[in-house]
Protein backbone atom coordinates (compact mmCIF):
# COMPACT_ATOMS: atom_id res chain seq x y z
CA UNK A 1 0.00 0.00 0.00
CA UNK A 2 1.19 3.35 -1.00
CA UNK A 3 1.18 6.68 0.95
CA UNK A 4 -1.38 9.06 1.83
CA UNK A 5 -4.24 6.31 1.37
CA UNK A 6 -7.69 6.59 3.16
CA UNK A 7 -9.88 3.83 3.54
CA UNK A 8 -13.27 4.74 4.53
CA UNK A 9 -15.82 2.99 6.75
CA UNK A 10 -17.32 -0.81 5.53
CA UNK A 11 -14.47 -1.11 2.62
CA UNK A 12 -13.71 -4.73 1.41
CA UNK A 13 -10.28 -5.28 0.37
CA UNK A 14 -10.49 -8.98 -0.96
CA UNK A 15 -7.47 -11.58 -1.45
CA UNK A 16 -8.94 -15.12 -2.13
CA UNK A 17 -11.13 -16.20 -4.91
CA UNK A 18 -11.91 -19.88 -4.65
CA UNK A 19 -11.19 -22.57 -7.76
CA UNK A 20 -14.60 -23.74 -9.47
CA UNK A 21 -12.69 -25.88 -11.67
CA UNK A 22 -12.10 -27.95 -8.93
CA UNK A 23 -14.73 -28.01 -6.72
CA UNK A 24 -13.05 -28.53 -3.67
CA UNK A 25 -12.82 -25.64 -2.29
CA UNK A 26 -9.25 -24.67 -2.94
CA UNK A 27 -8.45 -20.80 -2.85
CA UNK A 28 -6.30 -18.94 -4.50
CA UNK A 29 -4.53 -16.09 -3.41
CA UNK A 30 -4.01 -12.63 -5.57
CA UNK A 31 -2.68 -9.35 -4.53
CA UNK A 32 -4.26 -6.29 -4.38
CA UNK A 33 -1.72 -3.27 -5.17
CA UNK A 34 -2.83 0.42 -3.95
CA UNK A 35 -0.75 3.62 -4.82
CA UNK A 36 0.11 6.44 -3.51
CA UNK A 37 -2.69 9.64 -2.36
CA UNK A 38 -5.61 6.93 -2.99
CA UNK A 39 -8.90 7.79 -1.17
CA UNK A 40 -11.06 4.83 -0.97
CA UNK A 41 -14.82 5.67 -0.06
CA UNK A 42 -17.37 3.86 1.97
CA UNK A 43 -18.62 0.79 1.46
CA UNK A 44 -16.17 0.42 -1.44
CA UNK A 45 -15.59 -3.53 -3.04
CA UNK A 46 -11.56 -4.26 -4.12
CA UNK A 47 -11.93 -7.56 -6.04
CA UNK A 48 -8.31 -9.75 -5.87
CA UNK A 49 -5.90 -9.11 -8.21
CA UNK A 50 -6.25 -5.22 -9.14
CA UNK A 51 -3.86 -2.74 -9.30
CA UNK A 52 -5.47 0.80 -8.51
CA UNK A 53 -2.66 3.95 -9.27
CA UNK A 54 -1.48 7.04 -7.85
CA UNK A 55 -3.83 9.95 -7.42
CA UNK A 56 -7.43 8.29 -7.51
CA UNK A 57 -10.77 8.57 -5.91
CA UNK A 58 -13.33 5.53 -5.33
CA UNK A 59 -16.36 6.58 -5.24
CA UNK A 60 -18.35 5.02 -2.19
CA UNK A 61 -20.18 1.97 -3.23
CA UNK A 62 -18.12 1.23 -6.12
CA UNK A 63 -16.89 -2.34 -7.17
CA UNK A 64 -13.25 -2.12 -8.50
CA UNK A 65 -12.72 -5.43 -10.93
CA UNK A 66 -9.85 -4.27 -13.00
CA UNK A 67 -7.32 -1.98 -13.03
CA UNK A 68 -7.47 1.60 -12.36
CA UNK A 69 -5.05 4.22 -14.17
CA UNK A 70 -3.58 7.04 -12.10
CA UNK A 71 -5.53 10.23 -11.99
CA UNK A 72 -9.33 9.65 -11.93
CA UNK A 73 -11.81 9.67 -9.85
CA UNK A 74 -13.79 6.23 -10.44
CA UNK A 75 -17.59 5.32 -9.58
CA UNK A 76 -20.48 2.42 -9.86
CA UNK A 77 -20.58 -1.36 -10.32
CA UNK A 78 -18.26 -2.12 -12.06
CA UNK A 79 -16.12 1.15 -11.47
CA UNK A 80 -15.97 3.39 -14.23
CA UNK A 81 -14.29 6.83 -14.95
CA UNK A 82 -16.16 9.66 -14.11
CA UNK A 83 -13.79 12.46 -14.62
CA UNK A 84 -10.00 13.31 -14.84
CA UNK A 85 -8.43 14.86 -11.22
CA UNK A 86 -6.39 18.16 -11.70
CA UNK A 87 -2.88 18.01 -11.71
CA UNK A 88 -1.46 20.01 -8.41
Amino acid sequence: MGSNVSISAGVKILSTTLDYNKFDGTHTFEKVKIGNRVHIGANAVILPGVTIGDDIVIGAGAVVSKDLPSGCIYVGIPAKPLKKLRQL
